[in-house]
């Protein structure tokens, strides 16, 4: 009796694995939609194989920061700096640079541009104005912009500090301007270097 019943169940077991097989393997040239059921197949096997290797590619990040932690030598990630816009202009009139800052990079420039106005002329901000803005999102948490420039009347060398390029640039401007004369300082080469604040 315990043979037969293996035997019954060993059979339907062989059925239900050649039934289907058979049905893959029926004999003659392949339809339309057997090729269109192909590509979905060979799309999904793609989409499997792709989602497998980010699955891979996640755990070994999460083997490799577990084994980092076990040891004792993690250290955790630098907190987010806060994100600071700023814009600088040189009005077209009297030469003068202005810099302000804003919630965004709209919000720096409109109110650059009313500090130009009420320090020069509002003609003098628009059209020819030279306008430069940035933001420091692509700047480490604890780095720091500088530039440097000489003035074209006495040839003296001035240097500004700031959190982006635009703002340390806007700075050595401003303090030429004060040393000089703004016309000696609109008009020349700016270098500017990042370095890491302690």
């Amino acid at each position: 009796m315990k043979v037969s019943k293996m035997f019954m169940r060993t059979a339907i077991v062989a059925l239900a694995v050649a039934l289907p097989m058979a049905a893959l393997a029926a004999p003659g040239r392949p339809s339309v939609r057997d090729d269109r059921n192909i590509r979905e197949l060979e799309r999904k096997v793609f989409n499997l194989e792709r989602n497998l290797d980010q699955m891979q590619r996640s755990l070994y990040l999460l083997t490799d920061r577990v084994e980092l932690l076990e040891r004792g030598n993690y250290l955790p990630p630098a907190p987010a700096q806060p994100l600071v816009n700023v814009c600088m202009m040189i009005d077209s009139g009297f030469s003068r640079t202005f810099l302000s800052e804003g919630q965004s990079k709209l919000d720096a420039e409109f109110n650059v541009r009313k500090a130009c106005e009420a320090g020069a002329h509002a003609n003098y901000c628009v059209g020819r104005a030279t306008l430069k803005c940035d933001d420091n999102s692509n700047m480490l948490p604890n780095q720091g912009s500088v530039c440097m420039l000489n003035d074209s009347g006495f040839n003296r060398t001035y240097r500004g500090e700031g959190r982006t390029p635009v703002e340390a640039e806007a700075k050595a401007r401003i303090n030429c301007q004060n040393g000089s004369h703004p016309n000696y300082c609109a008009k020349v080469a700016v270098r500017c270097d990042s370095f890491a604040r302690p």
